[in-house]
């Protein structure tokens, strides 16, 4: 299992601290494997997808004690960064001032 990826050079980012940000560059889920003919198949999309280090070596282990395979893991990857993307543009858009209440005085 896992041998039937079309492989390709990842683009890594390391920032050198503690929470190093990983760019991984993927194809689109379907197009990970080769069971479907070259001709039939979409063009193929590229998804950046950026966590932490230490949220990929958490995510990668517990794949692993699922047993899941490789595109499983991808589409996880892919829907977790879709779900965070509509998180950022909803709370951008329905962004509201903090507005504080002033008393008035009563007129002697």
């Amino acid at each position: 299992m896992g041998n039937c990826l079309r492989h390709r050079q990842p683009v890594t980012m390391v920032d050198g601290d503690d929470e190093e940000e990983h760019w991984i560059k993927t194809e689109k889920a379907e197009e990970l494997t080769t069971s479907r003919p070259k001709e039939t198949s979409a063009p193929s999309t590229e998804v950046r997808i950026r966590i932490s280090k230490k949220q990929l070596e958490e995510f990668l282990r517990q794949a692993e004690i699922k047993g899941l395979p490789t595109r499983d893991v991808m589409i996880e990857l892919i829907n977790m960064s879709m779900a965070e993307s509509n998180e950022i543009i909803h709370d951008q858009y329905h962004w509201k001032p903090a507005l504080r209440s002033i008393a008035e005085e009563p007129d002697d």
